[in-house]
């Protein structure tokens, strides 16, 4: 399945975004999630910076958890200066 949603959250906040990723697919929309999308043994950070590049549009679930998390401001950045249409998704 193609992944044109890169989901963006705090593993603080992995239940409710399995519910968003959940819905997305089930609307047709194929979505990218860390840590399911990662192959074994890749390295991280470059597999989360490929499933960015990957993506159509990032869905950010925000929460103070993401909010406080460096690695979430660091996806939206990346997010922003590719100029993909970033979704707020406020808990």
């Amino acid at each position: 399945m193609d992944h044109p949603v890169f989901i963006s959250y705090s593993s603080s906040d992995k239940a409710v975004a399995d519910q968003v990723c959940v819905a997305l697919e089930r609307a047709g929309y194929g979505c990218w999630m860390a840590p399911r999308d990662i192959e074994p043994g890749a390295d991280y950070p470059t597999a989360i910076l490929g499933g960015l590049q990957l993506a159509r549009t990032v869905v950010v679930i925000v929460s103070p958890a993401a909010v406080a998390s460096p690695h979430i401001l660091s996806e939206v950045g990346h997010a922003f200066g590719k100029r993909k249409p970033i979704i707020p998704f406020r808990l």
